[in-house]
C-alpha cells in the first residue's frame, strides 16, 4: 500500500492477483520449449508477457504427456529485461530450448491436463490457483492442434524415478492407474533402470523390505520395534518403525476409499499459502488500523524466538503488547510461551481467550485441537463443519502459519476419526503443499507419530 502526501491511498495488486485478473491483458513477449518434447513426451516450456513498462512476467509449466498432465509450474512476476535474459540463458544450460508459437505451447499444456484427467490425475495447485490465468481463455480464438498423449496406442505410461518420487507416491499412482486405466492397460518405466550399471543403490537396505513383507511378518516387526523402542540405543529404529508403519496403512488401508478421502482432503485444505505477507486478518484486527511493518516483523520474531529463546521472546512480547493492547495475535502469543513453558495456566488462559476472541482463527484452532486431541469431544463440537470456510470465512489465501494451524488440526480430525483409509489418504496429501520445510516436517513427523500409535492400539500394545 502506498501513500501519497494528499492521503490519498493506493490498493495495489499482489503478483498473484495481477496475474488472476490483469495476465492475459499483456501482449506475448515469446515462448520457448524442449527441442525433445516430441519423442519424450517430457515437456518444459516457458510463456513470457511484456509490461508497459518494459518489465517481462514469465511461468514455467512442466508436463507429462505420458500420463500425469501438468505436474509442475511458477511464475516470475515484473522482471527486467536483462533479469529475464538471464534465466533464458542459465536454463539453456541445462535444457535444450528452443523458441516455440505459443498456440503449440498452449495446446500441449491443455492436451496434457485433459489426457491426465481420464485418469483422474489433477493438474498441480498453482495452475488451478493462479497460472492458468497467465494463459489466452481456452477457446475457439485459439487453433485446436492435435497432440499426442500415452504411449503409441494412446494408453498411460507412468514414468518415475527414486529421486523424484517415492516408494508411497509411486503405489499410489499404479493403484490409481490400476483403478482408472484398468489392469495391462497402462505401462511403467522406472528410470532408475534406464542406466542401472550406472545407479549407486543410497538407501538403506531396509528402505523397501517391508513392502515385500505380509501384514502378519509386518506386524510382527511392528510390535518388536514398538515395544523395544523406550530401551533402545539405536536412532534408526524410530525411522524403521515408521517405514513398518507405513507398509501396515498401505495394507489395511482400502484403495478405493483412499482415493475418494484424498480428493475430499485435497479439497478441504486447499488454498494460496503466502510466505510473507503478515496481514491485518493474520494479525486479527480491522483492514483499516495501520500497523508498521516492524511491529509486523517483531509478531514474527517473537514466534521464531519462542522456540529459541524464551527469555527474549518474553521480552519482545511484552513490547508487542504495549504498542498493540488487546490484540488476538497478542493473546494468540502468549499462549505459545505459555504452551512452551509447560504452564499450568495454559488450559484455563486458552479457554479465556478462546471466549474473549471467538472469530479469532489461530486460537480457535489451537483449542479445537486440544479439544480433539483429549478424546473429550462433545456432540455440539463433533457436528460442526469445519473447513476454510467456517474457520477462514472471507479469506482467499492464508499465511503458512495460519496452514500449519489448520493443517495440524485436521491431522487431529482424521486422527480421531481412527479411519485407517482416510489416515493413509491425509498421509498421502501432505505432499501437495508447499510450506516451508521444516514447517512441513512438523506436521508430517506429527501425523507419523500418530499413525503409530493408531497401530499400537490396533494391536492392543501398552503406549
Amino acid at each position: 500500500m502506498a501513500k501519497k502526501n494528499s492521503g490519498k491511498v493506493i490498493q495495489m495488486l499482489s503478483p498473484e492477483n495481477y496475474i488472476r485478473t490483469k495476465a492475459r491483458t499483456l501482449p506475448l513477449y515469446e515462448c520457448w520449449i524442449n527441442d525433445d518434447w516430441e519423442e519424450t513426451k517430457q515437456v518444459g516450456c516457458i510463456i513470457s508477457r511484456k509490461h508497459n513498462n518494459g518489465n517481462i512476467s514469465y511461468c514455467f509449466y512442466v508436463v507429462d504427456l505420458l500420463c500425469l498432465g501438468l505436474k509442475y509450474t511458477h511464475f516470475m512476476f515484473n522482471e527486467s529485461l536483462s533479469q529475464y535474459n538471464d534465466f533464458i540463458a542459465e536454463s539453456k544450460e541445462d535444457v535444450f530450448f528452443e523458441p516455440a508459437d505459443y498456440v503449440l505451447v498452449h495446446n500441449i499444456i491443455h492436451a496434457g491436463i485433459e489426457y491426465a484427467e481420464e485418469y483422474e490425475f489433477k493438474p498441480h495447485k498453482d495452475f488451478t490457483s493462479l497460472t492458468q490465468y497467465f494463459l489466452e481463455e481456452d477457446n475457439d480464438d485459439i487453433e485446436l492442434m492435435d497432440i499426442e498423449c500415452g504411449d503409441e496406442d494412446g494408453r498411460p505410461v507412468y514414468l518415475y524415478s527414486s529421486s523424484t518420487t517415492t516408494a508411497r507416491e509411486n503405489d499410489r499412482i499404479i493403484a490409481q492407474l490400476e483403478r482408472t486405466a484398468g489392469p495391462n492397460n497402462y505401462s511403467l518405466i522406472n528410470e532408475d533402470d534406464i542406466d542401472e550399471d550406472d545407479f549407486e543403490d543410497d538407501f538403506d537396505d531396509q528402505e523397501d523390505i517391508y513392502d515385500e513383507n505380509t501384514f502378519e511378518e509386518n506386524r510382527e516387526i511392528f510390535i518388536n520395534l514398538f515395544n523395544g523402542l523406550k530401551d533402545s540405543d539405536d536412532p534408526n529404529d524410530l525411522t524403521r518403525l515408521t517405514k513398518v508403519t507405513d507398509a501396515l496403512f498401505f495394507e489395511l488401508a482400502d484403495e478405493e476409499l483412499v482415493n475418494q478421502y484424498y480428493d475430499e482432503l485435497f479439497d478441504l485444505l486447499f488454498i494460496d499459502v503466502e510466505l510473507e505477507e503478515i496481514s491485518n486478518e493474520f494479525l486479527g484486527v480491522k483492514p483499516e488500523i495501520e500497523i508498521n511493518d516492524e511491529l509486523r516483523k517483531l509478531f514474527m520474531s517473537i514466534i521464531r524466538d519462542i522456540y529459541r529463546n524464551l527469555k527474549k521472546a518474553r521480552e519482545s512480547l511484552e513490547l508487542f503488547q504495549k504498542e498493540l493492547a488487546g490484540i488476538p495475535a497478542a493473546a494468540f502469543l502468549e499462549l505459545l510461551i505459555l504452551q512452551k513453558e509447560r504452564s499450568n495456566k495454559y488450559i484455563e488462559t486458552l479457554k479465556k481467550y478462546a471466549t474473549a476472541y471467538p472469530d479469532y482463527p489461530l486460537i480457535i484452532l489451537i483449542l479445537l485441537g486440544h479439544v480433539y486431541a483429549s478424546g473429550n469431544v462433545s456432540d455440539e463440537v463433533a457436528n460442526n463443519d469445519f473447513n476454510l470456510d467456517t474457520l477462514f470465512p472471507g479469506r482467499d489465501s492464508l499465511h503458512y502459519l495460519e496452514m500449519f494451524y489448520y493443517m495440524m488440526f485436521i491431522s487431529k480430525l482424521v486422527v480421531y476419526e481412527r479411519n485407517a483409509s482416510k489416515m493413509e489418504a491425509f498421509y498421502q496429501v501432505l505432499d501437495e503443499f508447499d510450506l516451508p520445510e521444516e514447517v512441513s516436517q512438523i506436521v508430517e513427523d506429527t501425523f507419523s507419530l500418530s499413525r503409530i500409535e493408531y497401530f499400537a492400539e490396533y494391536f492392543n500394545l501398552k503406549i
